[in-house]
């Protein structure tokens, strides 16, 4: 008989693995604390994140005339953008970057195909053009040009008709 052998047969090294689990997950940060801009546990460097209409209040936006101007400054970087949801019809030159999901974002000053998320409750095939804010990381495709990996999409409400 093994005297480490618990009652319910395990052995005090799955008890200690099982401790060490639960300290882990005890210690590290959920992973919604990041997408939350918590301070405490951004990592360095890395821009707060936010969604709404407040994000614009909170970090800079960037254009994407600057990111496909420049694309090798914006490489890698987290960009906020405010502009609009093309779809799979919009005025992008060339073919989706990543996948044939990829979709099109527009801000008056360029379009830049998007991987990722689609935004929630928008259609891809009938874009209305629906104004958007987009948070995302810069990525450099083959031939180096740049796209979007979506980290969060925010669609805000349409204008409100003025009387």
């Amino acid at each position: 008989m093994n005297p480490f052998a618990l009652s319910s047969g395990r052995t005090a090294t799955t008890r200690f693995a099982w401790l060490i689990v639960a300290v882990v997950l005890t210690i590290l940060p959920a992973p919604a604390s990041f997408s939350m801009g918590n301070a405490g546990h951004r990592p360095p460097g890395e821009e707060r994140t936010t969604s709404g209409a407040q994000a614009s209040a909170d970090r800079k936006t960037t254009m994407v005339r600057d990111i496909q101007q420049d694309p090798r400054t914006f490489a890698e970087a987290p960009v906020l953008l405010e502009g609009f949801f093309r779809g799979w019809s919009g005025p992008c030159a060339g073919s989706p970057p990543q996948t044939r999901s990829d979709w099109m974002f527009e801000d008056g000053s360029g379009c830049i195909y998007v991987t990722g998320m689609l935004p929630s409750g928008l259609s891809a095939v009938a874009p209305q053009g629906e104004r958007i804010i987009l948070d995302a990381i810069v990525k450099i495709g083959k031939g180096g040009t740049p796209y979007l990996s979506a980290r969060s999409v925010k669609v805000m409400p349409p204008p409100s008709p003025k009387e």
